[in-house]
């Protein structure tokens, strides 16, 4: 459920919402000049894992002596060091570790490379137990390598839970299993690969069917592309170099929004960090999403790290990262709406092909048709692929329940200022069985690069078109028409990326302004189709099963067998609410209306003293699902700042969450309150901010401390009075990069916070 917000205060306005596809949790990093003092650059640390059960990065550090440290993951500050009692033997005594899903078992291996003893995984209950031996194995063959890079997949309790393992030396990887809930594992399976299939630091990741079985293994490894096997080793396809390079190494995979995801780390001057590319069907037609920001400029001969993600339950991926020689991070990656031809979002597909029908030939397809929505824009998407050799397209037709358009059973070609099928005069009586306000159709013109959109609108049964204009069909967004006409200028966003795959084809994106009408209980149906500049449909339709062969010319699909030719109406929530604030003193009042919801759990009321990084401040239950106005109200007593920040995040049950627009609220008047607000920046380099207020007229000081308690620099220390705020300056250029403290101190009152110099 999407809740539109319209600000209605004096003292505040909309600053629009701030979401990023890449922001950073936290890191210590060489490029950030603040490396952990554990942190080695002797090539020493290399594998890591993220536990969600205990919510700790887990870290193998041979950095002067063999520890697995487990990080707070919130902040990647150090919380305890595992138990290492009988650890021992191999290469490096440990080298990597993994994390079970479900119950916090934490694994770690060694690194060996002969036979003369055995590889090892371990296996800890906690920080404090001492490890057990969980998987032990001799190769028969001398100079073999095992345990550069471990995977864990599945869980625990019910023993799905699996290990892959490399034998880098003969070309294989082994998959272990458990039958007594992750105490132990044991040889389940082997696939043997070619020869010298794995370069340096090789990793494994599997290819899961649904039933959770695995049916396949990708591997990565410095000098070889990613490639996938099937379990008899033989090769299903390889991603090209273009996409993910050779200097990788670690590679995982997630699922977001019914998309796959590779994540791998890159290495190697101008790298030093991680690549996420989507992957479905066909690897040659991997799309890279998003690359996170190098690391550091440290040398890594080896070209080894590692990362760990955690999906969350708003849709976000935490990604925890470690790159040798320079450092650790954590990053969070969000899926904002970008139209370009993939479909990475939030979609909700309302119909799928259901049948074999081949249209007109193998170089077209229609496989299905979803919609969402934000709090300004209808988005469309529909999956599939164009033969480029001619002018056939992709016709996708919208209905919105209260706008009125052209009722079924009416002629919808023969469109004045129509292009492609809505403006051929010699057969305009094809017909739709349901009303139809407008309607898009993407064509590549006979062109091997290019792609065109034309447009129809139906409202209130008056025939109007144009041509919307052209992109370049390998996922480049264009906006149109150039001049007003049917949409006002630039008014509708679209692409089309002719990649083939899984989520990949047409995306629309339609402002609310060009929808007079909506209103909170509007729905949507939608309809897609095959079909030629000369209005001759093929028997390719979403939805509806065509059994007779193409359509041909002039099909009424209201009387077609096989329909219905469209889908139900689905709800388009856009509610329209009110979002407002008014402020008492120092206390601020945040106001919201919704006029329907459907499945809200409730909303996580944030706040920032930046603009851009936001906490929780409080949680309001939601009404589940309600057709009726539901007014709602938050009060957070000391906003603490003189300028603050809110948004609403709104949960639904499933986790699916979505954000409201950022409001900004200015108090005119200072309250006497006793309060030091958060430095900003923070991070900084090299100076910073601080804010306070005071109670009462009196001496108050403001001191900066190092870790070790040492008092570094005193900010202010005269008579303060209420009723005002104080803001001072903090310039650390002369100090080391690290975590401080800044104490403030009136009489009995006293209050400390803490910041991060990042040099």
């Amino acid at each position: 459920m999407r809740k539109l917000l319209l600000v209605v205060s004096l003292f505040l306005f909309v600053s629009g919402q701030l979401n990023a596809q890449l922001s950073t949790n936290w890191s210590f990093t060489s490029g950030g000049a603040n490396l952990p003092t554990w942190f080695g650059t002797a090539n020493t640390e290399r594998g890591m894992t993220f536990s969600k059960t205990n919510n700790q990065m887990v870290v193998v550090v041979r950095n002067v002596a063999v520890t697995l440290k487990a990080l707070d993951a919130m902040t990647g500050l150090e919380a305890a060091n595992y138990d290492l009692t009988g650890v021992s033997g191999g290469t490096f005594a440990l080298n990597d570790a993994e994390a079970s899903h479900d119950d916090g078992k934490v694994y770690a291996g060694n690194l060996t490379t002969s036979n003369t003893g055995p590889f090892k995984i371990y296996k800890w209950d906690n920080t404090t137990s001492v490890p057990t031996v969980a998987f032990s194995y001799i190769a028969p063959v001398a100079g073999t390598r095992m345990g550069d890079n471990l995977c864990l997949v599945g869980n625990n309790a019910d023993n799905s839970a699996k290990f892959l393992v490399i034998d880098a030396t003969r070309s294989m990887v082994f998959i272990l299993k458990t039958v007594d809930n992750g105490n132990t594992f044991q040889l389940q399976d082997s696939v043997q690969l070619p020869a010298s299939s794995f370069g340096g630091h090789p990793s494994v990741f599997p290819i899961m069917n649904d039933q959770g079985n695995i049916e396949g293994v990708i591997i990565n490894s410095s000098g070889k592309n990613v490639q996938a096997f099937d379990l008899s080793g033989q090769l299903m396809g390889a991603v090209p170099g273009s996409v993910i390079a050779t200097g990788s190494t670690a590679i995982k995979g997630f699922n977001v929004n019914n998309m796959f995801y590779l994540a791998t780390f890159q290495f190697g001057a101008g790298n030093e960090n991680v690549r996420i590319v989507h992957i479905g069907d066909n690897p040659m037609q991997t799309r890279t999403y998003t690359v996170t920001a190098s690391m550091g400029a440290n040398a890594n001969a080896n070209g080894s790290g590692d990362l760990s993600f955690n999906v969350n339950n708003d849709g976000t991926v935490d990604l925890y990262i470690l790159s040798t020689n320079n450092g650790i991070q954590s990053v969070k990656m969000s899926f904002p709406f970008f139209v370009n031809g993939r479909f990475n979002e939030h979609y909700n597909f309302i119909a799928s092909k259901q049948n074999q029908n081949s249209g007109f030939g193998p170089n077209m397809e229609l496989k299905k048709v979803g919609y969402w929505f934000d709090t300004n824009h209808v988005y469309v998407a529909v999956q599939g692929k164009l033969d480029r050799t001619n002018s056939n397209g992709i016709v996708v037709l919208l209905n919105f329940d209260n706008i009125p358009g052209l009722a079924a059973g009416q002629s919808l070609g023969g469109v004045p200022g129509g292009g492609h099928l809505f403006g051929d005069a010699s057969n305009p009586n094809w017909k739709m069985g349901f009303e139809v306000d407008m309607a898009f159709v993407i064509n590549p013109g006979g062109n091997d690069s290019v792609a065109y959109l034309d447009a129809a609108k139906y409202f209130n049964g008056v025939k109007t078109g144009g041509f919307i204009g052209s992109t370049y069909n390998s996922g480049s967004a264009a906006q149109g028409p150039s001049a007003p006409g049917i949409f006002a200028t630039n008014a509708i966003t679209f692409a089309l990326d002719s990649a083939y795959d899984i989520g990949r084809g047409l995306e629309l994106k339609i402002p609310f302004t060009e929808l007079p009408g909506l209103n909170p209980n509007t729905q949507i149906q939608v309809a897609a189709f095959i079909v030629s500049n000369t209005a001759y449909f093929s028997d390719l339709t979403l939805p509806g099963n065509l059994t007779s062969g193409n359509a041909a010319f002039n099909p009424d699909f209201g009387t077609l067998p096989g329909g219905p030719y469209f889908t139900g109406f689905h709800q388009l929530p856009v509610e329209m609410v009110s979002f407002s604030a008014n402020t008492n003193g120092n206390s601020v009042n945040l106001e919201w209306i919704t006029a329907s919801e459907t499945n809200n759990r409730g909303f996580s009321v944030e706040k920032s003293f930046d603009g851009s990084n936001f906490t929780e401040v409080g949680f309001v239950a939601g009404k589940g699902s309600s057709s009726l106005m539901n007014k709602y109200s938050f009060t957070e007593n000391n906003a603490g700042a003189p300028v603050v920040y809110y948004r609403l995040k709104q949960v639904d049950f499933d986790g699916t969450a979505s954000y409201s627009e950022t409001i900004k609220v200015e108090f005119t008047l200072v309250p006497a309150v006793f309060a030091l607000n958060q430095n900003f920046p923070n991070p900084f380099n090299p100076s910073t901010s601080i804010s306070f207020s005071v109670a009462e007229e009196g001496m108050a000081s403001l001191m900066i401390y190092s870790i070790s308690g040492e008092l570094v620099s005193t900010l202010f220390n005269e008579a303060a009075k209420p009723g005002q705020f104080y803001k001072v300056q903090f310039n650390a250029s002369n100090l080391p990069s690290g975590i401080y403290f800044y104490r403030l101190t009136q009489g009995a009152n006293v209050v400390t916070k803490k910041l991060t110099l990042l040099k």
